[in-house]
């Protein structure tokens, strides 16, 4: 996958967002939970497994691991590469490159809607 792909991916959940915050399901001061179901519901159409990252086994296989860092590459350009550590506190594995990449997209979501003054 592109980062132009995955840009166009983001951005369907950056409309998303946006469309909920217009029809009053999300607000502008606390769009959290708005971004937290885009990135959920969006997170598979990157090419990842769904269900939960936790779960995922030591090693999901190459093509995931080269799709994470892909993904990190491009939150880096965009946004920023989250670096919380406990967002993925008792992670194994990939499933720590998994956590990082969906908490680092959810950055990069919060930053487009930023840059188009939706919120603050």
């Amino acid at each position: 996958m592109t980062h132009e792909e995955i840009n166009k991916i983001v951005e369907e959940w950056v409309e998303e967002v946006i469309e909920q915050i217009e029809v009053g399901n999300a607000s502008r001061e606390d769009p959290h939970q708005a971004i937290s179901e885009a990135t959920d519901q969006g997170w598979v159409e990157l090419g990842f497994v769904g269900g939960l990252i936790d779960q995922w086994p030591v090693n999901p296989g190459a093509e995931i691991l080269g799709l994470c860092g892909t993904v990190l590459d491009y939150c880096e350009q965009e946004g920023w590469i989250e670096d919380d550590s406990g967002l993925w506190e008792g992670c194994n594995g990939a499933a720590v490159l998994g956590c990082q990449a969906f908490h680092s997209l959810q950055n990069v979501v919060w930053q487009k809607l930023r840059d188009r003054n939706i919120i603050d």
